[in-house]
């Protein structure tokens, strides 16, 4: 067949034109017929026949022009030795061999040499109806060209190319499998297509993984012009439960939902011309395989729930870059969610019987990871409303708490040892939300939550990263609850989150972000567990950064605002006739930025209006049972509430510079002491039981920026204006009970000290910790403590020191100002310390 030869394929009636008679065949329902064209003329016109997907007796000939079917025309274009180009009309192409009948073994359409497959004047569906992929193209080096097209149905259970015959087995590209040509996409939708890795078969073995649910690319190219990848799947396999003295498998990886890159692939986007256009990466979701249950003895614990990896788009030593940065560049609503962790073994106290760890959940939009390169620019670029989800922990045994839960982290853009350049574009509302805590059993405890780093993006293990004019807003990381508690066990504990917006740890350079607005994200620790029968709440999870959580950074220009960091709600106790107290509060550190380590550099960013807020303590258990006299027992005690420190900066052991315009506006505000718990009824003549204590507020240290640990940090015209540090209010004592006579209030809370509306210098581990103010004002901050919670004796209310700058001078805490430096107009007072 000539280069200019192609197929066209039409719906039609038989009808008569010009005095000849053209007939048609039948595909189904739907009456079609198959012209062959060369140079624009008619060759032939076919004799009617039924249209199917296993005409078995289609034979490829030199020359040939007459293909009765579209797998008939690839069988051609195959033999013909590449060059050929396939015309379709508009309409749905059922590919329904059976593998059993089927050129060559299985059910796809298998290209062996460069081809064109394009639809004229209008979208064409080919739509796998076998449990197979729809295309695989199974040699390297070809040049494949799919234009106005759609994929869809695709269905991988093998690894395609190297170990088609196995099963159960890794499942890779339900879609398409490219194994290193160079695919070209126009108009193209890939979508509702899976790839669905192998279930564990013996006795503990793992679950297979599964990758690229709409594309698997090993090497070669793919090039996405105004093409939509959508609603694709991939589930890691199950893994098999475990026996005697065999723990359970790990849940198989599930990677690359819509897309994925490995060995070296280059994926470009967008095409070169100054037109614009658009690129899709929409409503994906990765999920991991679950965690086999533990058998008995020892080691027979549960296993792992498998990782779900990159829900968009999951890049493996590959390149991804927008070639015109006037394309519309879209990875929104991916999701990815760990598998659950196995339940615990059975069998003697032993570490080794525990639940399996909930599978993290990384990258709901992108994953690059192994010297992937990632490269996005322009204004047009949105990676919003993606999700990332760790998987629950496996539930308790009758010797092991609950499993922890899976971590949950960069839900819009994850790197790992990748380097990332984006300039313009938003990574906005995506969410990271650690796994539950695994449930408890019997008198053990319940799993505490996962953590979650990252709402918007991730940054780790040596990644070099460049981000330019970028706004990164409205994300959220939020941290696992706690396990609720049963019989006599504790309740878990929330997860800790880090960096709502960002964060950033062990990179391989200091990276330098230029220009990026930082704005409304969100680090919430997650909630502990309720507790049972007289046992205590979980404490909620600490939140740190609520903005960006860093170890080293230089970021020049832009603003970091509206962001806050919010500690997690401890749990209720459980009722009881000793009745549990509540859980504590979470911390929260640094509203808008947190750093542990490093240095950091801030020039002319905006710091506005961002928060870090203690959790609030959960109440008190309520009281059951009565005294010898028939007096009714004593309710629990509330938790306290979390502390708050940094309602911007948060520095411990950290080098810091910093020249902006101001820090203004911000605040630390301590937790709520949480409810007294009530008190029993009174049996008879019996008094009600009193009311049990509230919790004591949070303490708030550092409106503006918090010091600690070995840190030293010097603000060069930078004042400190209108911070604000205020203790939390002290809860209520609970309700006495009821009965002959009333039981009295319980005791309220005391409410938190605030200390330092401006700056708070702390010093722990006895080491110095400097704060020099070079030509900084600070101007008009507040130090509040909290109100007394009220009760049968009411609490004390919390007091304020340090409106302007608190110093803890006898641990060693240093504040440098100099005499052109004024702090004045702070409330209660403008310098206050320990001494």
């Amino acid at each position: 067949m000539s280069l200019t030869s192609f197929w066209k394929l039409r719906r039609s009636t038989a009808r008569r034109s010009g005095g000849s008679r053209r007939r048609s065949c039948r595909n189904q329902s739907t009456r079609l017929r198959l012209e062959c064209l060369e140079d624009r003329s008619l060759l032939s016109i076919l004799t009617p026949t039924t249209y199917l997907d296993n005409n078995t007796s289609f034979v490829p000939t030199a020359g040939n022009t007459v293909v009765p079917t579209l797998r008939d025309a690839v069988l051609q274009a195959n033999f013909d030795g590449g060059g050929d180009t396939i015309k379709l009309w508009p309409g749905t192409y059922k590919l329904s061999t059976s593998a059993a009948v089927s050129d060559d073994g299985d059910s796809d359409l298998d290209i062996t040499a460069s081809v064109t497959i394009k639809t004229i004047a209008g979208v064409a569906v080919i739509n796998q109806t076998q449990m197979d992929r729809v295309l695989e193209i199974a040699n390297s080096g070809l040049n494949v060209t799919l234009q106005n097209l759609v994929i869809q149905g695709g269905h991988a259970t093998d690894n395609g190319i190297t170990e088609p015959a196995l099963f159960p087995a890794a499942a890779l590209g339900g879609g398409i499998y490219n194994d290193g040509s160079n695919l070209t996409l126009i108009g193209v939708t890939v979508c509702h297509n899976s790839a669905v890795g192998g279930n564990g078969t013996t006795t503990g073995a793992d679950g297979f993984e599964a990758q690229g649910g709409g594309i698997y690319t090993d090497g070669g190219t793919v090039t996405l012009i105004n093409s939509t990848i959508n609603n694709n799947t991939v589930i890691g396999g199950n893994a098999a439960a475990g026996a005697s003295d065999v723990a359970g498998g790990s849940g198989g990886a599930a990677q690359g939902a819509g897309l994925y890159a490995t060995d070296g692939a280059t994926v470009t986007l967008g095409q070169s011309s100054p037109i614009g256009g658009f690129d899709n990466f929409l409503s994906n979701h990765a999920v991991g395989g679950k965690g086999g249950a533990g058998g008995t003895g020892s080691p027979a614990g549960g296993g792992i729930g498998g990782q779900a990896d990159g829900g968009g788009l999951y890049l493996d030593g590959s390149s991804l870059s927008l070639a015109n940065k006037y394309v519309l560049l879209t990875v929104s609503s991916n999701c990815v969610t760990g598998g659950t962790g196995g339940a615990a073994g059975v069998g003697t106290i032993d570490a080794t019987n525990g639940p399996g760890t909930g599978g993290s959940g990384l990258g709901g939009g992108l994953y690059a990871t192994e010297a992937a390169t990632v490269t996005l620019t322009g204004p047009l670029v949105a990676v919003v409303a993606n999700q990332a989800t760790g998987g629950a922990g496996g539930a308790g045994g009758n010797v092991s708490d609950g499993g922890l839960g899976g971590e949950a982290g960069g839900a819009g853009i994850i790197s790992f040892d990748a380097t990332l350049t984006m300039t313009g574009g938003s990574v906005s509302a995506n969410q990271a939300l650690g796994g539950a805590g695994g449930a408890a059993t019997g008198s053990n405890s319940g799993g505490s939550g996962g953590i979650a780093l990252g709402g918007g993006l991730w940054i780790n293990d040596g990644s070099l990263v460049t981000l330019t004019s970028v706004t990164v807003a409205g994300n959220r990381a939020v941290g696992g609850s706690g396990a609720k508690a049963v019989a006599t066990g504790a309740a878990g504990n929330g997860g800790a989150a880090e960096g709502g917006g960002i964060v950033c740890f062990g990179t391989a350079d200091d990276p330098t972000f230029t220009n990026l607005v930082v704005a409304g994200n969100l680090a919430q620790g997650g909630s502990g567990g309720a507790g049972i029968n007289g046992g205590n709440g979980g404490d909620g999870g600490s939140a740190e950064g609520g903005g960006l959580a860093v170890d080293s950074l230089a970021l020049i220009g832009g603003s970091v605002s509206g962001n806050r960091a919010v500690g997690g709600s401890g749990g209720a106790g459980g009722a009881g006739s000793t009745p549990g107290s509540g859980g504590g509060g979470g911390t929260a550190q640094g509203g808008a930025l947190f750093s542990a380590e490093g240095t950091i550099s801030l020039s002319r960013t905006w710091i506005i209006g961002n928060s870090a807020t203690g959790g609030s303590g959960g109440s008190g258990g309520k009281a059951v049972g009565t005294t010898g006299r028939g007096n009714g027992n004593s309710g629990g005690q509330g938790g306290g509430g979390g502390t708050a420190q940094g309602g911007a900066l948060y520095l411990d052991d950290a080098t810091t510079t910093v020249a902006v315009p101001s820090i203004t506006g911000n605040i630390a505000q301590g937790g709520s002491g949480g409810t007294g718990g009530q008190g029993a009824a009174g049996v008879g003549s019996g008094i009600g039981g009193q009311g049990g204590t509230g919790g004591d507020g949070g303490q708030a240290q550092g409106g503006a920026l918090f010091n600690t640990d070995d840190a030293t940090t010097t603000l060069t015209g930078t004042p400190l204006l209108a911070n604000v540090a205020r203790g939390g209010n002290g809860g209520w004592g609970g309700a006495g009970g009821l009965g002959h006579k009333v039981g009295a209030l319980g005791d309220g809370g005391d409410g938190g000290g605030g200390q330092g509306g401006g700056a708070y210098v702390d010093a722990a581990n006895i080491t110095a910790t400097t704060l020099d103010l070079e030509a900084s004002n600070v101007i008009g901050n507040v130090a509040a403590g909290g109100l007394r919670g009220f009760g049968h004796f009411n609490g004390l209310n919390g007091t304020g020191s340090g409106g302007g700058v608190f110093v803890d001078d006898l641990n060693g805490g240093v504040l440098i100002a100099p005499p052109t430096t004024k702090i004045i107009g702070n409330s209660p007072n403008n310098v206050a310390t320990t001494a």
